[in-house]
């Protein structure tokens, strides 16, 4: 693979990265109902998806370091992967 397809296969991958962490933060908010009785349970579920985001973020740094987001290439192919 050539660096544009490398870097077109990073950008997906961040894009996904962050689709996944947009759906932990609908599942936080859904956490603080009104009903919610069990404040244990309830920060028990929080604190694992705080936990899953923070993997996520990580894996997104990872990608973000290998690729210097500067670049007018990868400007060009970020724009056009997130139309």
């Amino acid at each position: 693979m050539d660096n544009n397809e490398l870097l077109e296969k990073d950008l997906k991958e961040e894009k996904r990265l962050f689709e996944e962490i947009l759906q932990l933060s609908a599942q936080q908010v859904a956490l603080f109902n009104p009903n919610q009785n069990n404040t244990d349970e309830l920060l028990h579920n929080f604190n694992e998806l705080l936990a899953r985001r923070q993997t996520l973020m990580e894996c997104v740094d990872d990608i973000e370091k290998r690729w210097d987001w500067q670049s007018e290439s990868a400007r060009a192919i970020r724009a056009y992967l997130t139309k």
